[in-house]
């Protein structure tokens, strides 16, 4: 490339005189010399030139410009964008209008198919919760700040508009990593040379824990309300006794209990299992019950369609269902330490009454199905079913709901 400022001869006095602007010249993508006229600042036209050889370099590998050199394209004087289509140096559609496979919108559309078709390195297809929360989050980022393309991503333009939503950190922390995942994707599936927003940091949510526990008379008097209360969200009073009582005792998820069936409980061993394909985890779990509670189970599910029966008909609303009966029983829904009372927190009873019954870190990770830290714990530690069965049978005897029913019968009598 060669920079310079043509010279002409003045008229009236015949001497040469250079003109106001630079010119580069320069050879095309056909080996051509080309003339192009630029500023009368001569940064700026080297920097036109550097760019332009940039463009002609893509041109000969028969590449579209990304990042930078697309963004210096899409803020040109029309002129000069016109000037570049003229020689060959650019496509008049990179600037009249946008295909529709140029848009982010249809890389979006692009990613949602590969998150529904793909299956995870575990061999499971990634489930409907997941994949609508994080395509919403996305979605919401791309609208919210107007980007059109890949070009117009940034990462400043991401945290002025998540920092003037209302949520909390561990929500916006979710939109930080939905979006910075599909950006990645887009560079895996060589869309983008870099993501955008790969030193857009991550949020530090807080320590504090903020679901409460139970405590054995506060699971007594949450089951003897909803035993002998009307039907909430779908569940009568006794469904609703019983699934708390199952959720404490196998530590299960809401998602997890609602696709249980009547086949999940086997009586001679005492167990509820489920699924990998509904577990958090992707990973089949087999949770042990008290032999109490076993017992107890045979009766209420005698009758029960043993292959397409639903143990519990769960709706989606199980956070109102848990408070409604939490409020009738008086208990706080949320404590003197800030803990707020959810249907997790009958996941939360269970590893407190664990910890209180003074079992092992390792029996206590293998039931509740957390990953143990340390190398040691993970792989070194060897449980046996027997030290398993002897830490739920340390649970309290919870009182059966059909016990608390009649109890309330012969009190009003």
């Amino acid at each position: 490339m060669n920079l310079y400022r043509p010279k002409f001869r003045d008229r009236k006095t015949g001497e040469l005189v250079e003109t106001p602007r630079w010119y580069c010249d320069f050879r095309d993508h056909l080996g051509i010399r080309q003339r192009f006229r630029g500023s009368e600042d001569e940064h700026e036209t080297r920097e036109l030139g550097r760019h332009i050889e940039d463009l002609v370099r893509c041109r000969k590998r028969k590449v579209q410009p990304k990042d930078k050199l697309w963004t210096w394209l899409m803020g040109l004087e029309p002129d000069v964008q016109k000037r570049l289509v003229k020689l060959d140096l650019a496509e008049r559609r990179w600037f009249n209008h946008l295909s529709q496979a140029d848009r982010l919108s249809a890389w979006v559309d692009e990613y949602e198919n590969w998150l529904r078709t793909s299956i995870t390195k575990r061999g499971y297809h990634r489930n409907e919760n997941y994949i609508g929360t994080n395509l919403g989050r996305i979605r919401s980022i791309v609208d919210g700040c107007n980007f059109t393309t890949w070009a117009d991503i940034r990462k400043g333009a991401v945290e002025i508009y998540l920092g003037g939503l209302s949520l909390e950190l561990s929500t916006l922390d979710g939109y930080i990593g939905a979006f910075k995942t599909f950006c990645m994707w887009c560079v895996r599936e060589s869309k983008a040379d870099f993501s955008p927003v790969q030193f857009l940091d991550r949020l530090v949510k807080s320590d504090k824990e903020k679901r409460q526990a139970l405590g054995f008379d506060e699971v007594c008097r949450l089951l003897a309300v909803a035993v002998n209360g009307p039907k909430v969200e779908k569940l009568s009073g006794m469904e609703r006794a019983v699934l708390y009582r199952v959720a404490i005792e196998t530590g299960y998820r809401v998602n997890e209990l609602r696709n249980l069936t009547v086949s999940c409980f086997d009586a001679k061993k005492a167990t509820i299992s489920q699924q990998a394909k509904f577990c958090k985890d992707r990973r089949d779990a087999t949770q042990p019950i008290t032999l109490a509670l076993a017992s107890r189970l045979v009766d209420y599910l005698a009758g029960r369609d043993t292959t397409t029966g639903r143990l519990f008909n769960l709706t989606s609303q199980t956070a109102r269902m848990i408070k409604t009966d939490a409020i009738k029983a008086n208990l706080p829904l949320i404590d003197d330490e800030g803990r707020e009372l959810v249907f997790h927190s009958l996941r939360h009873t269970l590893r407190t009454e664990l910890v209180k019954a003074r079992v092992t870190e390792a029996v206590i990770d293998r039931i509740m199905r957390h990953k143990p830290a340390g190398v040691g714990r993970r792989f070194y530690t060897h449980l046996t079913d027997f030290e398993i069965r002897e830490a739920i049978e340390r649970l309290p005897e919870y009182p059966w709901p059909g016990e608390l029913m009649q109890q309330a019968k012969k009190d009003v009598s």
